[in-house]
């Protein structure tokens, strides 16, 4: 089993993650969440190492920043690191985990 190499925990989270790469753009579906970065499922995604811009849309907010391919399964989804969110955004992102309900063992 590979080594993981997330140095956030992670969140289940379900939103709209929109992917805009070069002259294209892609939607997927995040799967999970944390402060440095997501899971997207999606059918074909990004080679690793592209840098991208990605928005996320839950409710009536959207997180945008730039963001980096860690791994990506082809038909199945990628792994998802963000780059420099500003301020605003990482606004967002914080309410988005603080309303996640967590277990504790």
């Amino acid at each position: 089993m590979p080594e993981d190499r997330r140095e956030q925990p992670r969140y289940p989270f379900s939103a709209t993650a929109v992917i805009a790469s070069g002259p294209g753009i892609e939607v997927g579906r995040v799967k999970d969440l944390s402060l440095g970065g997501c899971y997207v499922a999606i059918q074909q995604p990004l080679p690793e190492n592209t840098l991208f811009l990605l928005t996320i849309h839950h409710g009536r907010e959207s997180f945008t920043c730039q963001a980096r391919v860690i791994t990506a399964t082809s038909g199945i989804g990628a792994g998802v690191q963000f780059v420099d969110p500003d301020g605003a955004s990482r606004g967002v992102l914080n309410r988005w985990l603080a309303g996640i309900p967590i277990d504790n063992p």
